[in-house]
């Protein structure tokens, strides 16, 4: 089954940024689709809706880019603005995997900023969870409900669809690792200069371990704007607390720093190589490199489900939305190919029938022509061959009737399947009244259950799950392969 496309959208205070990445035939990838708006001020103020109908329609206007009169859901991973989100890693006990998620549900109740009723939060291993570690490193983010409610209500009224939530700094922290730019055994300070402000990160083992946003707001003198000595000074300041805060939690020092701005890049530079000369210090354009969070978000949507593998701050009734949509596609997807399949099976029988017919009058007239002509005998060779004729149009109108309509059936079969299942093959041997079914669940307990979901329908017998065809995933999914047996024909087209 082909998996629903899905971009990346990035939201920041003065534009909206599209982008959807295509895996090609060789590894490479290449750009499906892109499209970025500049928002008008006060649309969007500090990570946060101001004006809901103005940027509705920036929404819309967007999607006017990305797709023409298609009226389908376009399904986005939405990256939020960083200042909205409150990241930290921790550590807890090394404990099995059956009690990591209980485990780290309890501390992240400890260190959230917020009433977790009030927040969506997530947890991601960032560490090495080897067994010779003595202690595993989560990284735990917090983001009010209010602030992402209102983002993907907005979304959706603009006919979005939304795969997952997550923030620039995760978005970004993805990018550099993807394409190499960090290097996984050294730890690293990025920062990066945005038209909201400063953003500082802490990268370690490729993956984030912290971010801290500084608002230009927060520059004194703002009425007469923020100048290049402000900027160098609290890049040196911040860093300077950033070391020490690496310092203290995991030992060693930060000896690399990553710059990533879209103007100043070598003011910046010089005065980072002359603050910190024993370290090294890269610079990148984030316009000429495209190194937005946007990025970061697409290569996410590129997996096989978005949803689940990394931090997702989606109100998770949102993520069964976006379990029907993969559904629906999947049910459109296979009824246009069962269209297309039996209006080419009707034409090939009708043409063949019509084709048929034509001889077999053709060749009775000729034999009526003949038998005036040349006697009985030569009449009776004509009919027998006519009556040929007749028989294999008769066995053509047979077989036409024959043809398995698969509709109801499958339809039943996608009525039992819940969320937390993909299904990525269906096999149907109708001669041999046989089946298989492939797929993947969030757990082996779906998988039982759909086991004997499937075992309450008439038509199915004799479903055959061995534990060797349930097999674990990376990511937390588990793949699963089932046979059956029919229990009767399946309905016959009228």
């Amino acid at each position: 089954m082909p998996l629903p496309s899905v971009g990346g959208f990035q939201i920041t205070n003065s534009e909206l940024r599209f982008l959807e990445l295509r895996q090609e035939e060789k590894g490479n990838l290449s750009v499906a689709r892109i499209g970025s708006l500049r928002l008008p001020p006060g649309i969007i103020e500090s990570g946060k809706i101001k004006d809901r109908a103005n940027f509705i329609a920036a929404l819309k206007s967007l999607r006017d880019q990305i797709v023409l009169k298609d009226k389908r859901a376009v399904n986005v991973v939405l990256t939020i603005p960083t200042g909205d989100v409150y990241a930290q890693a921790f550590n807890i006990p090394s404990v099995s995997k059956d009690n990591l998620r209980e485990a780290a549900e309890l501390n992240l109740q400890i260190i959230s900023p917020l009433p977790l009723e009030k927040s969506y939060y997530g947890w991601v291993m960032v560490g090495d969870a080897s067994k010779e570690h003595e202690q595993i490193e989560l990284l735990g983010v917090f983001v009010q409900k209010e602030i992402v409610d209102d983002f993907s209500s907005c979304l959706e009224e603009a006919d979005f669809g939304i795969a997952a939530v997550e923030f620039s700094s995760l978005s970004m922290a993805r990018l550099l690792s993807f394409y190499e730019i960090i290097k996984k055994n050294l730890p690293y300070l990025l920062v990066k200069i945005t038209q909201e402000g400063l953003i500082f990160m802490i990268l370690r083992n490729g993956n984030l371990y912290f971010d801290y946003f500084h608002s230009w707001d927060e520059f004194s003198g703002e009425a007469k704007g923020v100048h290049i000595d402000s900027i160098n000074s609290i890049i040196y300041s911040e860093s300077q607390r950033l070391f020490n805060f690496y310092s203290s939690h995991w030992g060693g020092q930060i000896k690399n720093i990553v710059l990533i701005t879209p103007a100043l890049m070598e003011e910046i530079l010089a005065f980072l190589k002359a603050s910190y000369p024993a370290f090294e210090v890269y610079a990148l354009s984030s316009t000429k490199d495209n190194l937005h969070g946007v990025r970061g978000a697409a290569l996410r949507g590129l997996a096989s489900n978005p949803l689940y593998g990394d931090i997702n701050l989606m109100d998770p009734k949102r993520m069964d939305f976006f379990h029907e949509e993969q559904i629906l596609f999947f049910t459109r997807f296979w009824r246009n190919i069962a269209i297309i399949v039996a209006s080419f099976i009707l034409i090939l029988f009708g043409s063949s029938s019509l084709l048929l017919k034509n001889q077999a009058e053709s060749a009775k007239a000729n034999a009526d022509l003949f038998a005036n002509q040349k006697g009985g005998e030569e009449l009776d060779s004509l009919k027998e061959k006519a009556t040929g004729f007749n028989r294999l149009v008769d066995s053509i109108s047979e077989f036409k009737g024959s043809a398995y309509s698969l509709k109801p059936f499958f339809n039943e079969i996608n009525s039992i399947i819940g969320s937390g299942i993909i299904i990525s093959r269906f096999a149907l041997k109708t001669q041999e009244d046989s089946g298989a079914l492939e797929g993947l669940a969030k757990d082996q307990f779906l998988i039982i259950d759909l086991k004997n979901k499937l075992a309450g329908i008439n038509m199915i017998k004799d479903i055959n799950l061995p534990l060797s065809n349930i097999n674990p995933q990376a990511g937390g999914q588990v793949y699963f392969s089932l046979t059956f047996k029919l229990q009767k024909p399946i309905e016959r087209a009228q």
